[in-house]
């Protein structure tokens, strides 16, 4: 390897696998530019011949070897893989472009994790071109169709220049010449709005450039054709960034000179880039380049063309090209396989190599097999640069090297190229290295669908290159049949169908990474080429131990590898480590490990390494005496670390080989050591303390292994013997570990015999004392201790064997051992069995232990009753338990009871009766009372056993008779009667001549027995089931007698069928039995008691009267002395006892709520019988009477459908629900009396509380009336807990009556908790905004009903028509506005859940606002119609107020309240005045009550939101402000002032006629807000005091003036500078307004105040003066105008406006008046504007049916028209005329305008067609237009002829129309 070679080392980031593609190689080359395999390839190549011909006989120069180089080159791309690949500049990004789409990845994950972006499939993709842009964030695709696909770094496709990303490939004609031979991004020049350009060339030399804007459009600069200044094609694109250049790659070619001769041109161009046209220009072109134009003939261009589009002599073709890092070399190839450099910008040649020249072109031994099959040689693909002094080359066999440039080429990658697969793709370096994409293909031929398919192909070529001499043949038999079917067309020479082969692609992407000799030593390392890293250590001295370790770790322990690796190492001390550390995975290796460490440990080595002379010594020596030499001359004390590591090895080695001998025997012997030998466990083993090993072996259950460590290893674990001992499993049988127990000296009762040991070896020379000291090792004992210490800390109980071994010892461990492995495993034989084996070792002490586990094991394995139990439970067991537990199963079996009493309990009775005397009899009697007291057969078999048995189980009499009536007594089976008895006869009788106390005793309690057991039988009888036990034990309980004797009846009673009387009697005399031999504690009467109450219980009537004849019926019956309680002799259906009145009330009652409780309904027959129990009662106690009545209300509830129980009714704990269940029902809440009746029966406190139900209810159901009626009970009642109803009827928004609503409000006020204060007092708020708005509503709808009169009682007119309609409008807004109001009410309640109260108000005075508004606009409205009907004479003497509120607007007003402040001397007789207040509000001045309203409800809402919410009442302020002025000025200055701007106001001024005491209040209101903004914080001087109301009005006006003129406005702030403005404003008003008084005098109507204030007004005046007769008045008005610079065309139009349609005037007249006031001749200067007034104003006024108003209006128009105005009307103007003079004087009460409207002419004409003047209508008709059209005669005489059908000529009667017929 040279020197200089580049040491790298191949790493792979990513792997695709592409399956399943089908090969179409033949349809490509059909369609590829360089077929020549078909028909059509080879009539192309004979056109192409014969067009030589042609060129040659023309004496053309012609020449195919540029086509043939554009073969080549097709040829050589063809040959590339698929895939691309690029590599942005700065090496951070990685794209590979795929089949069809771009794979992404980033430096930063190392090229592993990618991006994918689809772009579509591509027929041709190895004509695909990658760029990546200037800055390395966009990568440019362009397709084989020249389609360019932008897309991020970050994988998003941004845009294509077709617009489409579709998966599918595009279905174009592809043209090898149009396809893109590259593409180039340039940066763009400073200033330019895009981010970069894009180049791209076709091979046929066209390029395009695109702009890339900064909002990521493409758009087309502009296009060049290189084929216009070089030949042939364009293979190779290249931009230099440093020179600016366009580096251009095609054929060399021979120029001639324009003086003759020629040069050659070389294949590498450089083009300039210009901003403007041409764009592109020569670097170094010369001035004759081009032929001159010499000829002019067909020839002659002819020549022209091919000498400017083919070379002359053809020499190269460079396809590739590649420019050096520092941009001063240029490297290309050509078809030819010639490598070149170039210099650059110059484009000198430097070098080149020719194919044959080049170093490794002959080099074949590791081209693919796969390769060598094709045509062609193994030119260069790729070519990239490596360093500024080397380059990459790949061939199309797959060769990779890096040569040098200056070396001739040589390789720096070594003797060899890098193979890849054939055709791979490489990037530029990064650095450090570059990347490699090739491509391994395999084809196979799909298996055949059907055998009858000829295919093209032999199947034996699957998975295998074709032959190449079997392709040829196969390709000429294919062109044979192509031509012979295309001549013939015949089937027999039809080409086979082709097989298609399937193609398995795997695409692998490697990184040739250059490294550091390290690093490559270290990689070959890892890969495990371990040759190749050896050689590296040779060359580059570096460390061989690396590789013999990696491989001493790779390979298995042996012999050989030991020799081999091991031995190879020179690090002793790692070698020594892997001795210890490592272990082999079979025994044989493990030992041969161990003995090589210690050779490498032997004593001479150790001395050796402290002092070589030491070992000169006699040769001849043995080495045992050599050894002891040594050790002679060994001083441990001058040991180095390195000797005492060795020292520590032999020493550890040692252990390790002794651990190993142990561990064979542990295994088995040598044989099954090799089988079942671990190294796992051989490691845990070795290194394991021996103590810790023997208790974990123990723990296995390993007796063995325990054995042999106490043999071999005794000094480390025999001290420890009873707890390793004691690991054994407690499942482990103790036969197992017998031969490890410890056993007691015959000899010497009071020692115990030792155990004998056996070492594996001598101890060596490293063990000895005065080395082993110096060892710094683990220390074997402090790991002891350590192991010893956790062993009796993880079982404290041990502790007490952690002694040398004595007889007391292992006695004790004996007895707490077999405890434990009682109580752990529950092996009470394994325990057994070491107690025994303990005894027969000779330790005593084990007998009672030994006792109790027999007894335990008895219980547990013969019995099989208590698996679970333990020695521990055994002894905290009571002996009964225990007797218990033994006798368990047997209890089922009768003679299995009798054998095992016999064989376990008697037995374990003596056992007890010995260690406790006399406690056998009472264990007895308990077991058997206990256990037989569920089934007495087994007590009758013991009783028979024992008397007259083989066997005597109890053999005292005394103990048999205590026995059996403990037995019977406590059984508690009620079907052992007859069971009993039978042991009744089995007891011994009496017989006095051996009876003793005892005896006599038991035979009192035996007849005791027989009286019971009698009156069991009788309870029997009675179908009473009742153990013996039982009566026993209630023989003196009272109570339980008592339920007893009931049950007796009730169980009589339920018979079927029914008893009879004679029944019953005998049901009362069984009782009265009972109770005189059984139940002594009862008294008789309790028996009649019962015996009453069953029968009245019993559910039938008979039963119910037969109770009758022993209950008394009233409290005035006194009951019979003398009669006692017994039945009488005689039959009858009466009884001699009767029951109390007071019992027989007790016993009615509690039969009758029995009955009513089971009744299911009012009709059940349950509630029949509970009537005819109460019916037995004469009287009727306050109970009975309740009881009656809960029946009654059950009746009531059925009346309002109600279905409940009678149980439910009589449990509800709250009657009112009952109450409230009747209140669910329809319609329910209307019978409110029937309710308090229903609540009275069920005996409810109080008549209110259901009041109070009904009220809620009704509210539900939304019936108020019935609600407001209860609640006014409820309030009239003053009924506290009624509030809650009161409260949900007020907040009822359909409830309509608001002021009860109020007074609900008020009551709930009254009486709620505190805490609902709040939320009641918000509720009244919103009510009170209710009240207000339909106060409102009603307000407005009065006064558009006043409105609407006042309208009507108008006379006619247009005045009156123009204010009608409005007047209407506002109607209806109103009505509308006062519906949204009502709706917005109604809607409270409902959506208050959803919608807070705020929202509400916020609502409420928006809606407030609009109908200020809206009042405000039909209030001017009615102003309007108000100032008309003040023109009118008076036709009511009525006095309505008017002329004195006129009056009161000149005369400052104050409120009475303020009287003591006004001074005498003023006329107070104008004050304020509440009646006329009160009579506008309720007539005419609704505005003033809403805007109070408004500004009332904003306050409220105000309240409600805490004051963090201000509503807008500006609008309100200024409206009250500007009612209130006349009536208060005083009020109306406060509302001013309350305004949240001053400027505000201003709207309240223009509203107010501009009196002298209006604009005085004006001005007074801005001086005080100018003195409070701008000088209230200054001392004036001036004022005495700074608060400018305690002057008067004129001072503050006088001194803001003053101030005002002192200072400059501009020093105040521009709200001040307005304000000051406004009041000078006002002041000029005020000065105007006295001018307008003057025109008083003329028209007392007009308002000189408004005059002076209103401009508009002001010319209202002006044109209102103009409209008069009167000569005067009408120069007035000119006067007027002019000084207020009124438009003079508007005074004079209005005059005529005027005269035309109000002043009744004759047409004649009006002509006359305006020729004598020469009005026309100005109006006509202006005719357009002239002619759109009498349209807009006059012609709208006009009636009808005054034709001489019209015909004079058309006059006027008319010379507005002559004089240039545009008629765009259908009808022309003097068409009207003429219309107009025809039907003027032929019909009278025609409206004209009707009919020229057009819509409806029959309506309009019927009415005046008469005979006389239809024919006038049918000449004219051509001029009236009707629908669209004009009129027709015909259509004139049609409607003649209907009215005449059906009128006559006459007028038509009522009884002639057809809607009386």
């Amino acid at each position: 390897m040279q020197e200089d070679c580049i040491l790298y080392d191949f790493l792979q980031p990513a792997e695709w696998d592409v399956r399943g593609d089908y090969h179409h190689d033949q349809q490509k080359r059909s369609q590829s530019p360089a077929n020549v395999s078909s028909l059509v390839g080879y009539v192309a190549a004979f056109a192409r011949g014969s067009v030589s011909l042609f060129f040659k006989l023309l004496r053309l120069p012609f020449s195919g070897r540029g086509q043939d180089a554009f073969q080549s080159l097709i040829s050589l791309l063809e040959s590339r893989i698929p895939w691309h690949l690029n590599l942005s500049k700065d090496g951070r990004h990685l794209a590979i472009l795929q089949d069809s789409h771009v794979e992404i990845r980033s430096s930063d994950s190392e090229f592993a994790r990618a991006v994918k972006v689809e772009i579509g499939l591509d027929l041709y993709p190895q004509w695909r071109r990658l760029a990546w842009s200037p800055d390395g964030n966009f990568l440019v695709c362009v397709s084989s169709s020249g389609c360019v696909h932008l897309i991020s770094a970050s994988g998003r496709l941004l845009l294509s220049t077709d617009g489409t990303t579709s998966d599918g490939p595009k279905v174009t004609k592809f043209s090898a010449l149009s396809a893109p031979s590259g593409v180039q991004c340039i940066k763009c020049r400073p200033g330019s709005s895009g981010l970069f350009q894009v180049v791209v060339v076709s091979y046929d030399g066209l390029l395009k450039n695109y702009l890339i804007k900064s909002h990521l459009d493409c758009i087309l600069q502009h296009t060049f054709s290189f084929g216009n200044h070089l030949p042939g094609v364009i293979a190779a694109v290249h931009y230099s960034d440093m020179h600016n250049m366009l580096l251009i790659g095609s054929c060399s070619y021979e120029a001639k000179k324009s003086r003759g001769g020629s040069r050659v041109v070389s294949a590498v161009t450089s083009w300039r880039l210009l901003d403007g046209v041409p764009f592109y220009t020569r670097a170094l072109e010369s001035s004759n380049a081009n032929p001159q134009k010499t000829q002019a003939t067909m020839v002659a261009r002819l020549r022209r063309l091919t000498l400017s589009k083919l070379p002359v002599s053809h020499q190269d073709l460079v396809f590739e090209m590649a420019v050096s890092p520092n941009g001063l070399l240029l490297a290309t190839i050509d078809c030819e396989g010639k490598l070149a450099i170039w210099r650059l910008p110059s484009l000198e040649l430097l070098h080149q190599w020719s194919f044959g020249e080049q170093p490794d072109h002959e080099v074949t031994a590791t081209i693919p097999s796969s390769f060598k099959h094709r045509k062609g040689p193994d030119f260069y693909l790729n070519v990239n640069w490596w360093s500024d002094e080397s380059v990459i080359l790949s061939r199309r066999s797959g060769a990779v090297t890096v040569v040098a440039l200056e070396k001739n080429l040589l390789n720096l990658l070594g003797l060899a190229p890098e193979q890849f697969e054939p055709g791979c793709a490489l990037t530029h370096s990064t650095g450090s290295g570059f990347f490699i994409l090739e491509c391994e293909g395999t084809v196979k031929a799909p298996r055949l669908l059907s055998f009858g398919d000829q295919v093209e192909g032999s199947p034996e070529h699957k998975g295998t290159a074709i032959n190449a001499v079997a392709e040829e043949e196969m390709l000429v038999k294919r062109v044979v049949r192509e031509v012979l079917f295309y001549v013939t067309e015949s089937d027999r020479f039809r080409p086979r169908r082709k097989r298609p082969r399937v193609v398995h692609r795997a695409y692998r992407l490697f990184f040739l990474q250059s490294m550091s000799p390290e690093e490559l030593f270290h990689r070959k390392i890892s890969q495990e080429e371990y040759g190749e890293a050896v050689a590296l250590a040779q060359r580059f001295d570096l460390d061989a131990d690396l590789v013999y370790q990696t491989q001493w770790k790779a390979c298995q322990v042996s012999k050989a590898s030991i020799a081999d690796y091991l031995a190879k190492i020179s690090d002793i001390d790692w070698v020594l480590r892997e001795c210890l550390t490592r272990v082999p995975d079979d025994f044989d290796a493990t030992r041969e490990l161990l003995l090589f460490g210690l050779e490498k440990t032997n004593i001479w080595d150790v001395v050796g390494a402290q002092d070589e002379h030491a070992l000169e010594m006699d040769p001849q020596i043995s080495p045992t005496k050599k050894e002891t030499e040594y050790l002679k001359k060994v001083d441990a004390s001058r040991f180095n670390s390195h000797q005492l590591f060795l020292c520590h090895c032999r020493k550890m080695l040692f252990s390790y080989l002794d651990r190993l001998s142990t561990y064979e025997v542990v295994l088995g012997g040598p044989i099954a050591a090799d089988e079942r030998f671990s190294k796992e466990q051989f490691r845990l083993f070795r290194s394991r303390n021996l103590l810790e090993a023997a208790v974990s072996y123990a723990q296995n259950g390993d007796w063995q292994a325990v054995q042999a460590l106490c043999t071999h290893h005794g000094d480390a674990v025999l001290s420890h013997r009873l707890a390793i001992l004691s690991s054994f499993p407690e499942t482990l049988p103790p036969s197992e570990y017998e031969s490890l127990l410890p056993e007691i000296s015959l000899d010497d009762p009071t020692s115990v015999v030792e155990w004998e040991q056996e070492l594996w070896r001598p101890a060596d020379w490293v063990e000895k004392d005065h080395i082993n000291t110096m060892l710094e090792a683990e220390d074997d004992s402090s790991n002891n201790a350590a192991v010893v210490s956790r062993l009796y800390t993880t079982c404290p109980a041990l502790q007490e064997f952690n002694s040398p071994l004595s007889v007391g010892l292992v006695s004790s461990w004996f007895h707490k051992r077999a405890e434990e492995i009682e109580n752990l495993s529950g092996q009470v034989g394994n325990s057994l069995h070491l107690v025994k084996f303990g005894i027969e070792k000779g330790v005593s002490g084990l007998e009672k232990l030994r006792d109790d586990l027999m007894t335990l094991e008895t219980i547990v394995y013969e019995c099989g009753s208590a698996s679970y139990l333990s020695l521990n439970g055994l002894r905290n067991l009571p002996y009964d338990r225990q007797l218990d537990m033994m006798m368990e199963k047997s209890v089922s079996n009768t003679e299995l009871f009798v054998s095992w009493f016999s064989r376990f309990a008697l037995p374990f009775l003596e056992r007890t009766e010995r260690h406790h005397p006399g406690a056998s009899f009472p264990l007895m009697k308990n077991f058997l009372v206990e256990k037989l007291r569920d089934d007495l057969k087994l007590c009758l078999a013991v009783c028979k056993e024992s008397s007259h048995g083989r066997t005597s189980l109890v053999s005292n009499k005394e103990d048999l008779m205590e026995i059996a009536l403990a037995c019977v007594y406590a059984c508690e089976r009620t079907d052992q009667l007859a069971v009993a008895c039978q042991i009744f006869e089995c007891l011994p009788s009496k017989d006095s001549s051996d009876e003793s106390e005892r005896m006599r005793a038991l035979h009192v309690d035996v007849d005791r027995l027989e009286d019971i057991l009698c009156g069991a039988e009788l309870l029997q009888n009675n179908d009473i089931q009742k153990p013996v036990h039982y009566l026993k034990n209630i023989e003196n309980d009272t109570s339980e007698a008592h339920q007893l004797m009931v049950k007796l009846s009730r169980t009589a009673s339920r018979k079927s069928p029914p008893p009879s009387q004679q029944e019953w009697k005998q049901v009362l005399r069984d009782m009265l039995s009972l109770q005189q031999h059984v139940f002594k504690c009862l008294d008789p009467s309790v028996c009649y008691n019962v015996f009453a109450e069953s029968l009245l219980c019993c559910g039938r009537t008979e039963g119910i009267a037969l109770a009758g004849s022993l209950l008394t019926s009233s409290s005035k019956v006194k009951p019979e002395k003398g009669k006692g309680m017994r039945l009488e002799k005689e039959k009858g259906s009466s009884f001699a006892v009767r029951l109390p009145f007071e019992k027989s009330v007790e016993l009615v009652l509690s039969a009758a709520k029995e009955y009513f409780n089971s009744a299911t309904s009012l009709t059940d027959r349950d509630m029949d019988l509970a009537k005819s129990c109460l019916a037995l009662l004469d009287d009727r106690p306050p109970d009975v009477q309740a009881e009656l009545d809960l029946i009654s209300a059950l009746s009531v509830l059925s009346d309002f459908g109600v279905k409940m129980l009678p149980l439910q009714v009589r449990l509800a704990t709250k009657k009112l629900a009952i109450v409230e269940e009747a209140l669910k029902q329809p319609k329910a809440y209307k019978s409110p009396a029937k309710l308090e009746k229903l609540g009275q029966l069920l005996g409810v406190s109080s008549v209110s509380e259901v009041r109070v139900l009904v009220g809620e209810a009704s509210i539900h159901k939304e019936d108020y009336k019935v609600a407001a009626t209860m609640c006014q009970l409820l309030m009239d009642e003053k009924h506290k807990e009624a509030w809650h109803v009161c409260r949900q009827l007020g907040e009822c928004s359909k409830f309509d009556d608001l002021s009860f609503r109020k007074d609900l409000f008020a009551f709930s006020l009254t009486h709620c908790p505190a805490d609902q204060i709040e939320s009641l007092l918000r509720a009244s708020g919103v009510l009170e905004v209710q009240a207000m708005l339909v106060d409102t509503a009603k307000s407005q709808e009065d006064s558009s009903l006043q409105a609407t009169w006042n309208l009507v009682g108008r006379g006619a007119g247009a005045v009156h028509n123009l204010v009608g309609r409005g007047a209407g409008a506002v109607s209806g807004l109103v009505s509308r506005s006062a519906g949204a109001v009502e709706s917005l009410v109604s809607s409270r309640m409902e959506t208050r859940v959803t919608r807070s109260a705020g929202e509400l108000m916020s609502q409420c005075l928006s809606w407030m606002q609009k109908t200020s508004r809206l009042l405000k606009h039909s209030t001017s409205q009615r102003d309007v119609v108000n100032e008309e009907q003040e023109t009118l004479p008076e036709e009511s003497d009525e006095h309505d107020g008017t002329e004195e509120m006129s009056t009161e607007c000149y005369v400052q007003s104050s409120h009475p309240f303020y009287h003591s402040l006004i001074s005498a001397d003023l006329d107070v007789q104008h004050l304020f005045d509440y009646n006329i207040l009160e009579e506008r509000r309720g007539s005419d001045d609704q505005q003033l009550v809403v805007d109070e309203n408004l500004v009332r409800m904003a306050k409220v809402a105000e309240a409600r939101c805490k004051g963090e919410k201000s509503e807008p009442t500006a609008d309100a302020l200024i409206q009250l402000a500007a009612r209130t002025l006349r009536m208060d000025i005083t009020l109306a200055l406060g509302y001013l002032l309350a305004l949240p701007q001053a400027e505000l106001a201003e709207e309240c001024f223009h509203r107010l006629s501009p009196t002298q005491l209006s604009l005085q209040c004006a001005i007074y209101f801005y001086a005080l807000n100018v003195y409070a903004a701008a000088i209230a914080a200054e001392c004036s001087p001036s004022l005495s005091t700074p608060h400018p109301y305690c002057h008067s009005p004129s001072d503050v006006v006088r001194h803001v003036t003053e101030h005002a003129s002192q200072q400059r406005l501009s020093e105040w702030s521009a709200e001040v500078q307005n304000m000051m403005c406004r009041l000078t404003s006002h002041q000029e008003k005020l000065i105007d307004f006295r001018y307008a008084q003057k025109l008083q005098q003329l028209d007392s109507s007009i308002d000189s105040s408004l005059f002076a204030q209103d401009e508009q007004y002001r010319q209202q005046t002006v044109l209102s003066l103009s409209r008069s007769v009167e000569d005067e008045t009408y120069s007035t008005a000119l006067a007027v105008a002019k000084r207020y610079k009124v438009p003079v065309f508007d005074v004079l139009f209005s005059h005529v406006s005027w005269l035309l349609t109000q002043s009744g005037m004759n047409v004649g007249m009006v002509e006359q008046r305006l020729q004598s006031l020469d009005v026309l001749p100005v109006l006509l200067n202006e005719h357009e504007k002239f002619a759109d007034c009498l349209r807009g104003e006059v012609y709208p006024e006009l009636p009808g049916s005054n034709l001489n108003g019209l015909l004079c209006y058309f006059s006027l128009l008319l010379q507005c028209v002559e004089r240039g105005a545009k008629d765009e009307s259908p009808v022309s103007v003097e068409s009207h005329i003429k219309l107009l003079k025809r039907l003027k004087q032929a019909v009278s009460g025609l409206d004209y305008k009707m009919l020229m409207c057009g819509y409806d002419v029959e309506e309009v004409l019927r009415p005046v067609l008469t005979s006389a003047n239809v024919h006038v209508f049918a000449k004219a008709s051509n001029s009236i237009p009707s629908q669209g059209a004009y009129l027709t005669p015909s259509a004139v005489f049609l409607i003649y002829c209907k009215k005449l059908f059906w009128e006559g000529e006459g007028k038509p009667s009522d009884e002639s129309k057809p809607s009386h017929w």
